[in-house]
C-alpha cells in the first residue's frame, strides 16, 4: 500500500466514525390529498431547507397517507449508495422504517425500497409498485447548479396504526437519515489521486459522502378541512 493510499484509508476511517449531531426540526404540518407519488413535486408549494442533511423537505398528510417530499441537489453519490431512511417512532421504543433507493449489486435500485418494522412484510426489499401501499418515487432533473433528485415517499397510515401500538393518531416522531457509503476502499482511491493537495470543494464532498447524518422532529397530524 503506498503513502498516498494509506493516508487517505486513515483520513477515511476518521471520516466514517463522525455522526453528525441529532437536528429538532420543525416543521409545519400541511393537508394535502390526491398526491400523486411521481417525484415530481407538483403538490408541493414550498420546501423547507435543512442544513443537517444538506436538503429541501416537507411533510404532509391526507385521510390516508403520511407524505414526505425531499430535494437534494449537491453529492448526490450518498443518496445513491446509502438512501435516504424515513423513520416513523411514538414516545416508546416501537419504530418503523422506509429506506428508498436501495444499493444493490453496487448500483442504486429506484425501483425498489427497504420497509423494516412491518409486520405483515418480512424484512427485505419490495418494489415501489406493491400491494401494501407503501410508494416511493425519484425524478432526476437539472437545476442551476447541476443535477437534482427530487424523492417522494407515501406511507399509509393504516399500517403506522398496526405496527406503532401507541401511536395515538395525532403526533408522530420522524427521523430523516441518509447514511452514505461504507465503502472507504473506494474513497481512498478517491482522495489518493489528489491527497499532495486535496481541495476543499473534494474533502468537503468526500466527509458528507463518508459521514452519517441525521436530523429528527415531530409531525401532527392535520384534520381534513372542513
Amino acid at each position: 500500500m503506498t503513502y498516498k493510499i494509506l493516508i487517505a484509508v486513515v483520513f477515511l476511517v476518521y471520516c466514517n466514525g463522525i455522526k453528525a449531531q441529532h437536528m429538532q426540526q420543525a416543521v409545519v404540518p400541511k393537508w394535502l390529498s390526491n398526491v400523486k407519488i411521481d417525484g415530481k413535486l407538483d403538490e408541493w408549494a414550498e420546501l423547507k431547507y435543512e442544513k443537517q442533511n444538506n436538503l429541501w423537505f416537507a411533510l404532509a398528510n391526507s385521510d390516508k397517507y403520511l407524505y414526505l417530499a425531499i430535494k437534494r441537489d449537491k453529492n448526490l453519490s450518498k443518496v445513491d449508495r446509502g438512501g435516504i431512511n424515513f423513520t416513523l417512532s411514538t414516545d416508546k421504543k416501537d419504530k418503523i422504517s422506509f429506506t428508498y433507493p436501495v444499493l444493490l449489486s453496487s448500483k442504486p435500485d429506484f425501483d425498489v425500497i427497504r420497509p423494516q418494522g412491518i409486520s405483515i412484510i418480512p424484512d427485505s426489499i419490495i418494489s415501489v409498485y406493491n400491494e401494501h401501499g407503501i410508494k416511493a418515487a425519484l425524478v432526476k432533473e437539472t437545476g442551476v447548479n447541476g443535477l437534482v433528485y427530487n424523492i417522494e415517499f407515501a406511507i399509509p397510515l393504516k399500517l403506522i396504526r398496526e405496527n406503532l401500538p401507541d401511536y395515538d393518531n395525532q403526533v408522530l416522531h420522524y427521523a430523516i437519515i441518509l447514511n452514505g457509503s461504507s465503502n472507504t476502499k473506494a474513497a481512498a482511491l478517491l482522495m489518493s489521486s489528489s491527497i499532495e493537495a486535496p481541495t476543499p470543494e473534494l474533502r468537503e464532498k468526500v466527509i458528507d459522502l463518508y459521514t452519517r447524518t441525521e436530523f429528527k422532529g415531530t409531525y401532527n397530524m392535520v384534520r381534513k378541512p372542513e
